[in-house]
């Protein structure tokens, strides 16, 4: 029997009403019994597009998301806009170093290679490619 990979979903979110369009990154930390289960590291950011390269963006921490955003785009229940996949695939590596820095590699169409979200100076988040 094949062992299941974690993964990582990118989903664009727009029109929730008294939102601004945003970005969400999220990352499998666990397998979960079902598809309720919240076991989604996931981080978000308001930027209007993502930068081509995306060498370093601002983001949030917020809510763990339940595993079924892995595969699902379309309207969000209650209202919430509608998300749309901008890219999935095989999430590895993924460690948490104290409080400033998660790092991991990601292998989907967009993202390929090594990646860290680290607290900065200023306290913001930052999700960068590392070399």
């Amino acid at each position: 029997m094949k062992m299941q990979c974690m993964r990582f979903v990118l989903l664009h979110h727009i029109d929730w009403p008294g939102h601004v369009d945003h970005y969400d990154l999220m990352l499998q930390t666990a397998r979960g019994d079902d598809d309720e289960a919240t076991v989604l590291e996931t981080y978000s950011s308001e930027a209007d597009e993502l930068p081509d390269g995306i060498k370093q963006i601002a983001m949030r921490r917020v809510k763990p998301h339940r595993r079924m955003y892995l595969d699902y785009q379309g309207p969000v229940s209650g209202g919430r806009g509608l998300v749309r996949r901008i890219d999935v695939g095989e999430l590895r590596n993924y460690g948490v170093d104290g409080e400033k820095n998660v790092s991991f590699e990601m292998f989907g169409r967009l993202f390929k290679g090594k990646y860290l979200i680290s607290l900065n100076r200023s306290n913001q988040l930052v999700f960068m490619k590392i070399k």
